[in-house]
């Protein structure tokens, strides 16, 4: 809109004229939404893996340099998350899927499954993942592990 903004009739540019005000802000985050964007779908389809995570972090490196500290602040952020997720890869060869669609879709349709109320019922059935694969009552320590592996298995 900014750029076209000279185009606008005299009535849209009053409407639009917050915009000037937040150009800067603006300007910062359109070049960060579309970096972090392309990184967000790479991982959604490849997994996380250190080839993912070094791809990311080629892409971040201009942004973590930017004259924004806002951008350099956000892109340095995300480069020490994906290295810290890259660490608790257990081989170098390792991939974890981390979409949360297949998650979300399983969970959903067992939520309309389960009872017309969406929201009734759902959590301790949900524990119930973490919890099947021991023969009995486990620990507070042993469902918090539990969750951990049946997420990366998902």
């Amino acid at each position: 809109m900014l750029h076209h903004f000279d185009k606008l009739t005299g009535e849209e540019q009053q409407i639009f004229s917050f915009l000037k005000h937040h150009a800067l802000l603006i300007q910062e985050l359109n070049g960060i939404i579309g970096v972090f964007n392309h990184i967000s779908k790479t991982l959604k389809e490849k997994g996380l893996s250190r080839e993912t995570v070094y791809m990311g972090i080629r892409e971040l490196r201009p942004l973590s340099r930017s004259s924004f500290p806002r951008v350099s602040r956000a892109a340095k952020e995300c480069m020490d998350y994906l290295l810290e997720e890259a660490r608790k890869l257990s081989t170098k060869k390792s991939i974890w899927h981390i979409s949360s669609d297949i998650l979300e879709t399983i969970f959903g349709v067992y939520k309309e499954r389960k009872s017309p109320n969406a929201l009734h019922g759902v959590t301790p059935y949900v524990f119930t993942c973490a919890c099947a694969q021991y023969k009995y009552a486990p620990t507070f320590d042993e469902v918090k592990s539990g969750i951990g592996r049946t997420a990366h298995r998902l």
